[in-house]
C-alpha cells in the first residue's frame, strides 16, 4: 500500500501479527522449525516476486519448498498477489508475470511429482505414524472435517484463551452439525464477500483467498499427523489481518480513526499478554506437558513425554504411573516406545518379569526394534542368574 493512510493500517495489522499468542508455538517448538522458515522464504520470495526480482524469487522458492512441504502454495499465493495487482502492470509487465508464474509451477510440480517418488525416503508420503482411520482412508471425511474445523481456527485466531498442543478433534462426515454448518456459512458468505469485493478494491478477496489457500496443505486433501494445529495458522493468520486495513481504508473520519487505533492497541495488549503467559508454559519441560495434561488427558503421547522427563531425573515411580497412563490410552498399540519405556522403568525397580513382560508386547508391536531386543536378553539373563 503506498498511501501513507494504507500504511498506518498496514501497521496496525502488522503489530497484531507479532503479538498474537498463536504463534508461540511454531516460533518456540524446535521441531516446528520449518513453520517458520518456510514462510520466511515465501514471503521473502513473494515481495521479490512484486518488485520483478524473478530470478532469485526462484531461488527463494527453492529454499523455500526443501524447507517445508506447505511452499507448494508459493505459486498460488503469487498468483493471488498478480490478480491483485492485474490493473496496475503494463501489457509487457503481465505477459513477465504470467510467464515466471508458469516457471514457479512447473518447478512446484516437479518438487510434488519428486516428493511422492525419489524424496519419498519413508515409503509412505502420509504423516499418520501407519495409523489407518476413517479419517486417513477417506478423502471426503477430512474435507468434510475441515470445514468443521474452522470454528477451532476461529476461536484460536479470535479468542485465544486456551491453547495447548495436542488438539483434539473428532473427524465427521457431516457437515449438519453446529460446527459444520458455522464452517461452511464462513466459506459460503466469504466467498460471496470476495466476489463483491473482487468488483472494488479486492482486499477482502485478497485476504480471504490467501486464508485458505495457506491452509490447503494442511485441509485434508493430503493426510497430516494431527487434524488441526496453531502452528498451521503462521501464514494463513496474514490474511485474516488483511481485513484491518481493509476496515482502516474505510474509516474517513479523524475521530473513527482514532477510536480504531485504541481499540487496535487495547486487543494488542491483550493478545501480548496471552503470549506472554503462553511462553511460559513452554519454559519448563515438566510444566509444558502437565498443561498439556490438563487439556488432553487421553493423549498416550504427552504421557509418554512425561514419563521420560521424571524417568531421566530418576523419578521412577512417577515415571511409572506417566507411563502407565500412557498405555492405558493407547489402547490400539500403536506406540511400542510407551511399553519399552514402561519396562526401563521396571527394570530399575528391579520387578524383571515385568519388565520382560513389556519388551515382548513393545516387539509384538514392532519386531525390529533393536534396544527393545537388547533389554529383553538382558532382562532374560539376569532372571537366569537370580535362579
Amino acid at each position: 500500500f503506498r498511501k501513507p493512510s494504507a500504511r498506518a493500517g498496514t501497521a496496525l495489522a502488522s503489530l497484531l501479527f507479532l503479538v498474537h499468542p498463536v504463534h508461540t508455538e511454531a516460533v518456540t517448538y524446535i521441531s516446528g522449525l520449518p513453520d517458520v522458515l518456510a514462510p520466511f522464504f515465501i514471503l521473502s520470495g513473494l515481495l521479490l516476486f512484486m518488485h520483478r526480482k524473478n530470478v532469485i524469487t526462484l531461488l527463494l522458492l527453492i529454499c523455500a519448498l526443501l524447507s517445508k512441504e506447505l511452499a507448494v502454495i508459493f505459486c498460488a499465493l503469487a498468483g493471488l498477489i498478480t490478480i491483485y495487482n492485474w490493473n496496475d502492470y503494463t501489457p509487457q509487465i503481465k505477459s513477465e508475470k504470467i510467464k515466471w508464474l508458469c516457471i514457479y509451477g512447473v518447478i512446484t510440480l516437479a518438487y510434488i511429482i519428486s516428493r511422492f517418488t525419489i524424496l519419498n525416503f519413508t515409503g509412505s508420503f502420509e504423516l499418520t505414524y501407519g495409523m489407518q482411520n476413517e479419517y486417513t482412508e477417506h478423502l471426503s471425511i477430512r474435507l468434510i472435517s475441515f470445514v468443521s474445523i474452522l470454528f477451532e481456527y476461529a476461536k484460536l485466531i479470535f479468542f485465544p484463551k486456551v491453547l495447548f498442543f495436542e488438539k483434539i478433534f473428532n473427524p465427521t462426515n457431516s457437515l449438519f452439525t453446529p460446527q459444520g454448518l458455522w464452517g461452511f456459512t464462513i466459506l459460503a458468505g466469504g466467498l460471496l464477500l470476495a466476489y463483491q469485493s473482487f468488483k472494488k478494491n479486492k482486499l477482502f478477496f485478497l485476504g480471504f483467498f490467501w486464508f485458505f489457500i495457506c491452509l490447503i496443505p494442511v485441509s485434508g486433501a493430503i493426510v497430516s499427523n494431527a487434524i488441526y494445529a496453531e502452528r498451521w495458522l503462521y501464514m494463513p493468520l496474514i490474511g485474516i489481518l488483511i481485513m484491518v486495513p481493509c476496515a482502516w481504508n474505510s474509516l474517513t473520519k479523524k475521530h473513527s480513526q482514532a477510536a480504531f487505533i485504541i481499540l487496535i492497541f487495547m486487543i494488542t495488549t491483550a493478545l501480548g499478554t496471552r503470549t506472554v503467559y503462553r511462553n511460559f508454559d513452554w519454559m519448563d519441560p515438566q510444566t509444558f506437558y502437565e498443561k498439556e495434561i490438563s487439556y488432553n488427558p487421553h493423549s498416550p503421547r504427552t504421557f509418554s513425554q512425561l514419563g521420560t522427563i521424571h524417568y531421566e531425573k530418576r523419578n521412577f515411580n512417577r515415571a511409572r504411573k506417566a507411563f502407565e497412563q500412557g498405555i492405558q490410552n493407547d489402547p490400539h498399540k500403536e506406540l511400542p516406545q510407551l511399553r519399552f519405556n514402561l519396562g526401563n522403568t521396571y527394570y530399575h525397580l528391579s520387578k524383571l518379569q515385568d519388565a520382560e513382560q513389556l519388551y515382548r508386547e513393545a516387539l509384538e508391536i514392532n519386531p525390529d526394534y533393536t534396544k527393545a531386543k537388547e533389554m529383553l536378553e538382558k532382562t532374560l539373563q539376569e532372571q537366569n542368574a537370580l535362579h
